[in-house]
């Protein structure tokens, strides 16, 4: 039999990785397993998803998913978390307007969701998810807990601005899943590939005229230019 030595073995052959990702690579490799389970679990569900390929995608081993994230429930929650919690970090609170001007806030938040929304990486993501929804009742739920979360946070400016403009808000969560409604109604057709992506121009345009719609239903009087 013939032997391979150390002159005739090929040099250029990478070991195959198998386990916990190299850790060096591993803030990338997590991130990729993050993005390849997410996209997975939207389109599929938790019951339907296969570790084995979202593994084999990500480039790592079934095993080291058990190992760091436990069973399958326990890996779609961090997932899901991860996914959520990354938008919420692209939708920035720490640069709100320090003003109690509705007109002002509610332009900042109009335009804020579509920055997420509509990034590139965004509407692939939505796109999916709002069919999802429909067929997968986890991803409805845990969507709807990230939607209450955004309806409580509106709610609140919109007191904080209707106590000092003395415009009595009747019901404040409700209007914020108006105006959510509103804005999801300018990006709905982006999503849906029925819309091109508009311009930063005409994204400001459509979301003033949202707000002004919304905030004068909601009592508010449009100031003076």
């Amino acid at each position: 039999m013939k032997q391979t030595t150390n002159a005739t073995r090929p040099q250029n052959r990478e070991p195959r990785k198998r386990g916990r990702p190299d850790p060096a690579a591993g803030e990338e490799a997590l991130n990729t397993l993050h993005r390849v389970a997410y996209a997975h679990f939207i389109v599929n569900g938790v019951e339907d998803a296969s570790m084995l390929t979202i593994a084999r995608e990500a480039g790592v081993s079934r095993q080291m998913i058990h190992n760091r994230f436990g069973n399958k429930q326990q890996f779609f929650d961090a997932v899901v978390q991860h996914g959520d919690d990354h938008m919420q970090n692209k939708f920035n609170m720490a640069s709100l307007p320090s003003t109690t001007d509705p007109w002002v806030i509610f332009n900042f938040l109009g335009n804020g969701i579509c920055n997420v929304v509509l990034d590139p990486d965004g509407i692939s993501i939505f796109r999916v998810m709002n069919v999802a929804a429909y067929r997968h009742p986890e991803i409805a739920a845990t969507h709807e807990m990230s939607l209450n979360k955004a309806y409580t946070m509106f709610a609140r400016f919109l007191r904080l601005a209707g106590k000092e403009l003395n415009v009595d808000i009747e019901d404040a969560k409700g209007a914020s899943r108006d105006f959510l409604a509103l804005v999801h109604g300018f990006t709905l057709p982006v999503i849906q590939g029925r819309r091109e992506r508009p311009s930063a121009a005409v994204q400001a345009k459509e979301i003033k005229a949202i707000v002004g719609r919304f905030l004068r239903g909601v009592g508010f009087v449009e100031p003076k230019k």
